[in-house]
Formats: C-alpha cells, sequence, structure tokens
C-alpha cells in the first residue's frame, strides 16, 4: 500500500514559491514529481478551497471570507475513505479556526491534533501579554503592529518546524507497520501577520518603523512598506521550504520516502496590491487563486515533470483515490491528477467566492480566463471581465470586447451552470 502524506501552507501563491530561489528542498522534491504550473484554487480563502480538496466537491455553504464552512456529515472525506480501506489516519492542524472538528475536518482521523488552544512552544506566558496589548491597543491592525512587529512577539501558532518535530516521532513506527498511512498537515506559517523567520529581526523593525510614520495611508500607497512585507512573505516561505526539507530526511531516514507518495499545494494565495488590496478577499485574480501544487509519486515514475495544463483542487482527492488503488467514487467533481498528465487533457477549471455586496465566479483553461460578477441573488453577471493569461499574466487588461465570441460563449456557459447550481442549493438551504 502507497502511504499519502498531503501538505496545505495556508496563503502561498504559486509565483512566489516557483521563484523561491532558497527553497533548496521544495526544488528537490520538484525534482522527484510532477510540478502543477496552472494549478487553481477553488477558492481564495480557506474555508471554501479545503472543503474542496478534502471533499472533491464545490462547496454547498455560502461562507464569506472569515466564515467558516461546515462540510456535512453525509459528504466523505479523505481520512473518511482511506480508513475504511484500512489506512491509518493522521491529521496535524495548526491553528486554524476554519479546520476545526466543528467543520468536520477531525473526521476519520485515527489521530487529529489541532494545535489551537495548546502552548505555542515558542512563548513564554504569551497569553497575558497578547490579552493586555489587544484590550489597551482595541484596533486589530495596530495590535498586530505592535505585537508581531515591533515586540516580535511570535504568532499563536506552533510553527511548521515543531509540527514536523512531533510527525518525526511516529514516522518509524508507521513505516515499520505493513498498513498504509495518510497524513494531512496544515501550516500557517505563510499566513499573515507576516513576520519573517527570526524572533527578532532588522526588517521587521523596519517594516514596523515605516508603518508607524506612514500611519493613515494605506499600505499600497507605501511601496517601501508593501516591499518590507514582501520581504517577510519570502522569509516564512523560507521556513515551509526547511520544514518540508526535514520531514523527507526522516522518511528517507526510515526507508518509505520511495513508497510515500507527498502532495505539497496551498488553499490560496495572497494579494499584495497586485490589484490594490493587501491580503485575500472575494475576488478571483491569479494571485489569489492560482497556488503551487507539486506531486512525488510513489516508486520512480514521473520524476522531474511539469504539466502545463490548468488543473483545480477538486482534483486532489480522485488524485489519492487512484494512487492508493482505491476505486473512484461518483458523485466527485475532479479528475485524477494522474490522468490529466498522461493523457495531456485540458479542460475549463471553475472557481468560487462570495462577499456582501457581490458574488464572483470565474472559469479558465490553460490561456483565457473569465470572471463574472453577480448580485446575490441574480443569474444575470453585471460585469465580466476576460483575460489573454499569456500576453498578460497579471491580468492588467481586460479583454473582454475582443475575445472571441466562441469562446467567450463556452466560458460562460461555464460560470452560469455552476451559478444556477449555487442558486439552487441557496433555494434548498432555506427550505431547510
Amino acid at each position: 500500500m502507497a502511504n499519502i502524506i498531503l501538505i496545505t501552507s495556508d496563503s502561498l501563491r504559486a509565483d512566489e514559491l516557483y521563484g523561491c530561489m532558497n527553497c533548496k528542498n521544495l526544488r528537490r522534491l520538484m525534482k522527484d514529481s510532477i510540478v502543477f504550473k496552472k494549478h487553481v484554487s477553488i477558492a481564495p480563502y480557506t474555508s471554501l478551497s479545503l472543503y474542496s480538496i478534502m471533499a472533491s466537491k464545490i462547496p454547498s455553504c455560502f461562507s464569506k471570507h472569515n466564515e467558516g464552512c461546515r462540510i456535512p456529515k453525509y459528504v466523505p472525506i479523505q481520512p473518511q475513505i482511506l480508513m475504511e480501506r484500512d489506512y491509518i489516519t493522521f491529521g496535524f492542524q495548526d491553528s486554524n479556526p476554519f479546520l476545526t472538528s466543528r467543520y468536520g475536518y477531525g473526521r476519520g482521523f485515527n489521530v487529529f491534533v489541532d494545535y489551537i488552544g495548546y502552548e505555542n512552544r515558542s512563548l513564554v506566558n504569551p497569553d497575558p501579554l497578547n490579552r493586555v496589548i489587544d484590550r489597551v491597543v482595541g484596533n486589530n491592525k495596530i495590535s498586530h503592529l505592535i505585537k508581531y512587529y515591533i515586540l516580535s512577539v511570535p504568532r499563536p501558532i506552533q510553527g511548521a518546524l515543531n509540527i514536523v518535530y512531533d510527525i518525526g516521532k511516529i514516522i518509524d513506527k508507521l513505516c515499520m507497520i505493513n498498513r498504509g498511512f495518510y497524513i494531512w498537515i496544515h501550516l500557517m506559517d505563510t499566513h499573515g501577520p507576516h513576520t519573517g523567520k527570526g524572533y527578532v529581526n532588522k526588517t521587521r523593525l523596519s517594516y514596523a518603523i515605516h508603518r508607524i510614520m506612514s500611519r493613515g495611508k494605506g499600505i499600497c500607497s507605501c511601496p517601501k512598506d508593501l516591499e518590507l512585507l514582501k520581504n517577510l512573505y519570502r522569509e516564512d516561505i523560507e521556513v515551509v521550504d526547511q520544514a518540508v526539507g526535514l520531514l523527507v530526511e526522516k522518511l528517507k531516514d526510515a526507508q518509505c520516502y520511495s513508497n510515500t507518495a507527498i502532495m505539497f499545494t496551498a488553499d490560496h494565495g495572497e494579494e499584495f496590491c497586485d490589484h490594490g488590496v493587501y491580503g485575500h478577499h472575494a475576488r478571483l485574480y491569479d494571485e489569489l487563486i492560482r497556488v503551487p501544487l507539486i506531486l512525488k509519486l510513489p516508486g520512480e515514475v514521473y520524476r522531474g515533470e511539469v504539466y502545463r495544463g490548468v488543473s483545480s483542487h477538486l482534483d486532489i482527492l480522485p488524485t489519492i483515490l487512484e494512487i492508493t488503488g482505491v476505486d473512484s467514487m461518483y458523485g466527485l467533481m475532479g479528475r485524477s491528477l494522474i490522468k490529466r498528465f498522461e493523457r495531456k487533457h485540458n479542460d475549463y477549471v471553475v472557481s468560487i467566492a462570495y462577499s456582501d455586496k457581490y458574488h464572483v465566479v470565474s472559469s479558465r483553461d490553460d490561456r483565457f480566463k473569465l470572471i463574472a460578477y453577480f448580485k446575490p441573488s441574480s443569474m444575470k453577471p453585471y460585469r465580466v471581465e476576460a483575460y489573454d493569461l499569456l500576453s498578460d499574466p497579471h491580468e492588467h487588461l481586460n479583454i473582454l470586447e475582443s475575445i472571441e465570441e466562441d469562446l467567450k460563449g463556452k466560458m460562460l456557459r461555464k460560470i452560469l451552470l455552476i451559478r444556477r447550481m449555487i442558486l439552487l442549493r441557496k433555494k434548498l438551504f432555506r427550505r431547510r
């Protein structure tokens, strides 16, 4: 039985990872893997995207950014399916409030470690200090600035290196047992506030000084601040790279690296004012929905390969089923990534997001992308954008008027199909 390790790194955009020259461990992993260059998240925030990764379905809830989305009990997810096939299942979830057992993410695990509420190993009596600053300051943004950039208080997460240390304690035993194992690891190091590698470092202090001096201006109006923030984000990526390297070493020491499939991806990306906003919200530009996907298969197959067609988070569960020899299930909305790669099959992939003012749906192939904005209860889009991602990868030139009508029609039909399904579900949920 092949082993499966799925790693999801929160808020990690594809271009930053693939352009990271210091990420030597992930680069080494890529040499043993298929790299999917145009992998697309179903949504630009966690609650919807992890649902699609775990279940290969478009979520049945209408969660906005910073809202949870419960996976219904009747929807089977990865660990449940594999546990029924005699896999040992472990989950390590680093303090994301939308990925707890409350929302269905603890189902199907022999052991589910949710680090929310655990004592952070990097902190000395953290809670009083955090509470005092939050109570005195009040404003969340200023509180973050003081805590994480001026006083260098580590974030309330365990961190990738600590989690890999915990996993290292069980790897030897798992590799000796004559059963397959499945491990899901969700890392928060690349999620904001971006604080870099060091407990105290010059870049963070410089950022804090700049922000105080330029208070009143948005981050997008302060190029120096934005560049400093990007540098901290890149340091966070390097921490994740270091943790992945340690995990690979442990698998090799336990002599089960060759028989283990590793999937490394992100739930969504992060915008650094690419379209005038910082963070991740209900927008479907590629800095938010194009994420890395590295697929290392068991054995020596497909090493150092690159797939340049589009793929989706919906494809991850079907891929795991194929790797583990489990029959594909009815009702999954994705297609195995291995089949995509072998058949060079290209298709349209979709993404969704919700805000108070609009709902948005996008459809794209390996070159063109259409984004449609709807009023919350409308079937007719009030705004449509089209982009040629080959000539305009940063999506700054809307070519809706010049795109071929046949292509526009195909992509819009895909969007309207998803939109119709969403509105039908909304009616059903209201009746309940």
